[in-house]
């Protein structure tokens, strides 16, 4: 039997990255910034010739990150996996549902708009066992685009989404579950976690959009994300997610509320076969206490998480 070491955490953390991912329980606020700027009119030497008609200004949205103080909102996030497994020249899927309730609650903001609180991580289950056996609370600072700028106790929620996924490596690897894993998380700073939380919080453009406009961000998993402001009406912005990287293809959506400035929704589908390559690199690695049972790689993985606020 093997035991686990330092060099397998970046492994485990691209694979949490496709079985488990962190919300952003982070609000927006949008400030409309209306473009008035009147064409002055020319008097024209010609009589008979009229003025142009001045054309229509579009509306533009400024959209940040806003921390509402001593307000504790409320999320359910669903995480909904589905495998393909081709057995004999057959597909058979196999399903796993993981559910998780979280809060915020923001107790300052700087004077550069950084928000400074805490984030709840406070009970979940994973296909009807309890995971989070005791509430989490991470401290976090963030600014107002969506940048986790500090944090303290993201390595003990690290450490708790190990276990799931050790547990999640188990469906492909019979036995991983039981390995034992020589990894305290817990004496790594949290800071070092920063870039996996970072991974999965919406970032917000830095200038003012109007309906149909794009922002950018680039993730070294999904490869570009491309973010498109499709509507805004009845006081609520809906926002498209698209990226296709070397880890597979994920489409999404988001609604953020902008007269509270929370987000309301958020949902991203994303189709893999990533899976079945770290299940890969894993098991030529790790020896599994179930020698007589094969290893089950996935053709295809498909992922849908779904996190909506909790009124």
């Amino acid at each position: 039997m093997s035991i686990m070491g330092g060099k397998m955490i970046k492994k485990f953390y691209i694979a949490a990255f496709i079985f488990l991912f962190s919300p952003a329980f982070l609000t927006a606020e949008e400030n409309v910034q209306v473009i008035a700027t009147e064409a002055a009119l020319q008097e024209s030497a010609v009589p008979e010739t009229a003025a142009e008609p001045e054309q229509e200004k579009e509306e533009c949205y400024n959209l940040y990150y806003k921390f509402p103080l001593e307000r504790e909102i409320f999320y359910q996030m669903n995480m909904d996996k589905e495998d393909e497994f081709n057995v004999g020249g057959r597909t058979v899927k196999s399903e796993n549902k993981t559910i998780l309730y979280l809060s915020q609650l923001f107790e300052s903001v700087d004077g550069e708009g950084n928000g400074s609180g805490k984030l709840f991580y406070l009970q979940g289950w994973q296909d009807g066992q309890r995971i989070f056996p005791q509430e989490k609370i991470v401290t976090v600072k963030m600014s107002p685009k969506g940048e986790v700028l500090e944090s303290a106790g993201l390595q003990e929620v690290a450490a708790e989404f190990l276990k799931v996924v050790q547990k999640s490596l188990a469906v492909y690897i019979p036995g991983f579950d039981r390995i034992p894993l020589k990894i305290d998380l817990t004496k790594v700073p949290s800071n070092t976690f920063n870039p996996f939380l970072q991974s999965f919080i919406m970032p917000l453009p830095e200038e003012p959009v109007a309906v149909g406009e794009k922002w950018h961000k680039g993730d070294r998993n999904m490869g570009e994300v491309e973010f498109t402001l499709e509507k805004a009406e009845g006081g609520r912005a809906y926002i498209k997610m698209h990226s296709k990287g070397r880890n597979g293809v994920m489409e999404g959506n988001a609604v953020f509320d902008m007269e509270q400035g929370i987000i309301v929704s958020q949902k991203a589908k994303t189709d893999t076969e990533a899976a079945g390559r770290i299940v890969e690199r894993i098991a030529k690695e790790i020896e599994s206490p179930d020698k007589s049972q094969p290893v089950n790689i996935p053709a295809k993985t498909r992922l849908v998480i779904s996190m909506n606020l909790m009124e």
